[in-house]
């Protein structure tokens, strides 16, 4: 009787293995797919704007006339690089904004996706440059002739919000949890205005009558680029889900490069010339006025580090 006992449960055995064998095996539950479909929300982080570059203001002709830096009434500046100096600064401010996308997780590990985004937000930094030419007095026979010259000029480079598209490639590290990539496009509003104000004098003077001629030039520029640019943009991040699989926060950086910016403009302004009376007593202080073939510039690369959080709410994913 126990033999048959023990038959009985070895067949009862041997026909749950076979009946197993035969649909394959022990059933596999897959894991939640929690990162697949669509999703948007909300973001907000710092952006670290770097502004390199240089302002400068070039005489584009020889000049031979009374004018800026330097001109002579004797003598002419041939056409070159008057002043060129470096300028640059980096501001940190915040943005803020919205974001969305929709993807897909491969084979329960790799993430596949595309991301939109748009924000919120204005930083700026401005630059002081002056700058003098040292001139050396000319001693003649019987005068001095001293000039003088200096210029300052004033850059403000300023980064208005930004939107952008980028492929998310990520890889899942847990059903909840995901480390990804982003590389893409980013657009800004960026604005560079230029100032310059220059100064340069002429003084022919006697030790005996003191000064005998006298000009005077006084001269200035602004100028205003305001375009949107293109950069490129590389960054990482890290996703996790917090409520379910409908809420997740995500935090990520991102570099974006919008290359070169600059803004140019005409240089005018106006030249006093005063003689010492007892030379030419019916001639009074002449003005010019005069517009000259130098032109102030800046030239601006923008770069922009950004370190934000966000929260992302999913839904639609049986659409994939």
């Amino acid at each position: 009787m126990k033999k048959k006992i023990i038959y009985s449960s070895l067949l009862t055995a041997l026909l749950s293995a076979s009946s197993c064998a035969l649909a394959g095996g022990p059933e596999i539950i897959p894991l939640p797919d929690y990162f697949s479909g669509m999703y948007v929300g909300g973001i907000g982080g710092v952006h670290h704007n770097t502004f390199n570059g240089n302002s400068q203001v070039v005489l584009t002709q020889p000049s031979t006339a009374i004018g800026i830096i330097g001109l002579l009434p004797i003598a002419g500046i041939p056409a070159g690089t008057l002043y060129n100096s470096d300028i640059g600064g980096g501001e940190y401010d915040g943005f803020g904004g919205i974001q969305g996308g929709f993807g897909k997780v491969i084979n329960q590990q790799f993430y596949v996706g595309i991301q939109g985004w748009g924000e919120w937000g204005s930083s700026s930094e401005t630059d002081n440059q002056f700058a003098s030419v040292p001139f050396t007095p000319i001693n003649l026979i019987a005068v001095v002739i001293t000039p003088v010259a200096n210029a300052s000029t004033s850059t403000t480079t300023k980064i208005n919000n930004d939107y952008g598209v980028a492929a998310k490639l990520g890889w899942v590290v847990a059903p909840r949890s995901m480390i990804y990539g982003k590389i893409g496009a980013s657009w800004a509003d960026i604005e560079v205005d230029n100032s310059l104000n220059a100064l340069a004098s002429l003084d022919v003077s006697s030790p005996v009558i003191g000064t005998i001629i006298n000009a005077t030039t006084t001269a200035g520029t602004s100028s205003s680029s305001e375009s949107t640019k293109l950069g490129l943009l590389l960054g990482i991040g890290f996703e996790q889900f917090v409520y379910q699989d409908i809420v997740s926060i995500n935090v990520e950086g991102t570099y974006t490069n919008y290359g070169q910016v600059s803004s140019n403009g005409q240089v005018s302004g106006n030249t006093s010339l005063s003689i010492l009376p007892a030379l030419l007593p019916v001639l009074p202080t002449l003005n010019f006025p005069f517009t000259t073939n130098v032109f102030s510039g800046a030239n601006t690369n923008v770069q922009v580090s950004t370190l934000m959080a966000g929260v992302n709410f999913y839904f639609g994913r049986s659409w994939l």
